[in-house]
């Protein structure tokens, strides 16, 4: 017997960035079983499909300021 699959949560786009030809990241909000997440996910932009994959990042808003102080960190290890 097939299993019921959980109906898509719907990505509320905040920005997006080119990643290359065939593919974007964006970044959105979205919320599931009443909470608050922020996804990054890639989106593919070819001619055989256009949408989201499962290359990404769903992590809970609480986590929203760790998350920027790993990028912080991130920013200055490139700079050197």
């Amino acid at each position: 017997m097939a299993s019921e699959q959980e109906p898509r949560t719907e990505l509320n786009e905040v920005s997006r960035m080119t990643k290359n030809s065939m593919a974007d990241v964006v970044f959105a909000t979205t919320e599931h079983n009443g909470k608050v997440y922020f996804d990054i996910r890639e989106f593919s932009n070819t001619t055989g499909y256009k949408g989201p994959t499962k290359k990404g990042l769903r992590i809970n808003s609480d986590m929203l300021e760790d998350f920027l102080k790993c990028v912080e960190a991130l920013k200055a290890a490139l700079k050197k």
